[in-house]
């Protein structure tokens, strides 16, 4: 389980950066935090309201996990 400060602090000093190098967007409308509703780990918030059909962030491609992309990850090795 990861603790609340642990995640919080993943997520603002390690994956928000990585997420914007990589070219996500619409991340200035959201917060990672700490979350009970997520299994006591990292959970995912919202800064403002959103509406029907609004995109809430946007994940390049190349960013999406497939089969094919963890057999060939160094990360799965």
């Amino acid at each position: 389980m990861l603790f609340p400060s642990t995640s919080q602090e993943y997520a603002n000093r390690r994956l928000v950066p990585w997420m914007k190098a990589n070219g996500f967007s619409g991340l200035e409308h959201l917060e990672f935090r700490y979350s009970k509703e997520c299994g006591q780990s990292l959970g995912c918030f919202a800064l403002k309201a959103f509406h029907l059909n609004d995109v809430i962030f946007e994940v390049p491609q190349a960013c999406i996990f497939s089969l094919h992309s963890l057999q060939t990850s160094p990360l799965t090795t």
